[in-house]
């Protein structure tokens, strides 16, 4: 359940369909300019490099299409071809498909880092823009906390893989782990085992497992420390721990005890 009462789910269907209606104004062009190593198109007349791409969907709604129509999208704009303006048309569907059945390639923390990309990152973007990522991203994670990890193929660290995606785009990474400790749902104590475990090795060096936490594009090296030091505070602790004692499933008692007693002693 979100801070509002209503389900998790629901929520984050909600924000889906707010970025939809915040971005529905950038239009997709005909064709966008890409780098040739990178893009199949028509060569320029100027012979620069680039080709003449076409953009994927046609006329055909946004919602529509398919993960497989949208991968390069999602992995190279803007890195190797179009603009800004041309991933905000596809934003919204590059966003429900990261969070949802995913891309063959590129990783989700990849789809999510493309908003904190060069001198336009989504923090300058329209106040109307920002505020439907930012619904997006929190209604992500609380999704993601309420998510048994049993239902999340394919992600060894449900939780982990979330906070690194959400932590290499939002500054207020502090927020997120706030909503964490509250333990909203009995999955986010299961889920919070599965990320100490996860990273164990990594904590004692200051580091976290997922690798696109090495990245030192802002706000990420930042989010970076404050994660590792807030796995250390004992103020987690003593979180978890209170958490352990209204626990509402076994599962639930045994994720938290074990989290406080082995993971963060």
């Amino acid at each position: 359940m979100t801070d509002t009462g209503i389900p998790a789910e629901t929520a984050l269907h909600g924000a889906i369909d707010g970025l939809y209606d915040a971005f529905a104004h950038h239009r997709r062009p005909g064709s966008f300019l890409g780098c040739a190593c990178c893009w199949v198109g028509e060569p320029t007349e100027r012979d620069d490099g680039q080709v003449v791409v076409v953009a994927p969907g046609g006329d055909r709604p946004l919602r529509e299409l398919a993960p497989d129509e949208l991968g390069a999208i999602a992995a190279e704009v803007p890195l190797t071809g179009g603009t800004v303006e041309l991933l905000q048309h596809y934003l919204p569907r590059l966003l429900e498909i990261a969070v949802g059945e995913g891309f063959d390639g590129p990783d989700r923390e990849i789809v999510f880092g493309r908003l904190s990309y060069g001198e336009q990152p989504w923090t300058a973007w329209p106040d109307a823009e920002q505020d439907a990522v930012r619904r997006f991203l929190q209604a992500f994670w609380q999704q993601r906390l309420a998510t048994d990890p049993g239902e999340t193929a394919g992600y060894d660290d449900p939780a982990g893989d979330a906070l690194c995606a959400i932590g290499l785009v939002d500054a207020e990474i502090d927020g997120y782990l706030a909503t964490w400790l509250r333990f909203d749902e009995p999955a986010a104590g299961v889920l919070l085992e599965r990320f100490l475990m996860t990273n164990a090795l990594g904590l004692r060096r200051g580091r976290l497992a997922d690798a696109h936490w090495a990245t030192d594009v802002a706000p990420a090296p930042a989010n970076r420390e404050r994660v590792v030091a807030w796995v250390r505070s004992p103020a987690t602790r003593d979180a978890v721990a209170a958490a352990a004692e209204r626990a509402r499933t076994p599962a639930e008692r045994a994720a938290l005890e074990e989290s406080r007693l082995r993971w963060l002693a």
